[in-house]
């Protein structure tokens, strides 16, 4: 009986009437069970997790066709929800409509995660058409989030709702090209608190923009908050275009965090200081070159006994030197 299994042809024969996979199917699940599905990994890390299949699928695909891949699933259903992560990632809408209609497999929240975090506008399209009923306005603000104006612009185009916070959102995370679109068709609700966000984040352009078109939120705290973040740039613009300057804070802040050329551009163009404060922001965190040059510009003007007590305290003997050599200059140029 065993010999009948060494004639090749009649062991074709045989094999085809049995329930199994052929050697590239299998190929093919091997790589689909390398893919671990979990929640911290809808990002990179997903994306990554797929890109040995992603290697081989497209060939695959292109040499067996959907048919062969509706017999993977017969015996591995299982995978259904692998390959429409995948198709979402990559933006293969056929992929995606074979699933959807032939395998029946249901769109998610997950799936709409996963959309908008990738940010394929034919794969949004789609979606719209045929499963806007699992849609939810924070998708919108997702792909906010990760600056899809694109995808952005399709769903608005589908007439699908949008998150109110999607404006504050682009601001947040510095997306220009989200806002423009945004502001451009009266799309959600302002938040003072967007100029704050983006003068934490340094996105200057973000901030020329909210200048350039009179949005609210600007105050003495937008140019704390870029100088306790150290965006030099936004500080910049802000002096340069707008009036509501800032608090001695913001010098201290620069200080503190030894942020020099910072703190020499406020230092310089600005009034708002305290240098009691500041220099001991300096000292307590080493910052030798801060505290020189503030000694180098403001010897006169600063308590001596201050920094020195500072200096003490903190145990910063490089700062007494310090002191020492400037007083030395001062009243060698005297």
């Amino acid at each position: 009986m065993a010999s009948v299994l060494l004639v090749p042809d009649l062991l074709r024969v045989i094999v085809s009437f049995q329930n199994g996979l052929c050697v590239a199917n299998l190929r093919l699940v091997g790589h689909l069970r390398r893919i671990h599905l979990s929640n911290y990994q809808l990002t990179t890390f997903l994306r990554d997790d797929m890109a040995p299949f992603h290697a081989a699928f497209p060939p695959w695909l292109a040499a067996h066709g959907m048919t062969a891949l509706g017999n993977v699933l017969r015996h591995k259903r299982y995978y259904r929800t692998h390959l429409l992560f995948y198709a979402i990632i990559h933006g293969h809408v056929p992929l995606l409509k074979y699933l959807t209609t032939v395998e029946q497999v249901r769109i998610t929240d997950k799936a709409w995660a996963l959309a908008a975090i990738y940010g394929h506008a034919p794969v949004a399209a789609y979606l719209m058409d045929h499963h806007a009923e699992s849609y939810e306005s924070s998708v919108s603000d997702m792909v906010a989030l990760h600056g899809h104006v694109a995808m952005l612009q399709c769903l608005y185009e589908k007439g699908a709702e949008i998150a109110p916070t999607v404006r504050n959102t682009a601001c947040a995370r510095g997306r220009i090209a989200v806002l423009e679109f945004a502001h451009a068709q009266a799309l959600g609700v302002w938040h003072p608190s967007g100029v704050h966000a983006a003068a934490r984040g340094g996105y200057v352009d973000v901030v020329a923009f909210l200048h350039a078109h009179a949005y609210d939120g600007f105050g003495p705290d937008t140019m704390n908050t870029a100088a306790l973040y150290g965006h030099l740039d936004v500080v910049r613009f802000l002096h340069t275009h707008r009036r509501e300057g800032c608090s001695p804070e913001a010098l201290i802040w620069a200080a503190k965090y030894g942020r020099l050329p910072l703190v020499s551009f406020l230092d310089e163009m600005r009034a708002e200081r305290d240098l009691t404060r500041t220099l001991k922001a300096a000292i307590k965190h080493g910052h030798i070159e801060v505290v020189r040059y503030l000694l180098g510009r403001h010897l006169r003007e600063i308590d001596v006994k201050a920094v020195k007590l500072a200096a003490q305290r903190y145990n910063q003997g490089s700062v007494l030197a310090l002191l020492k050599e400037a007083r030395r200059e001062s009243c060698s140029i005297q």
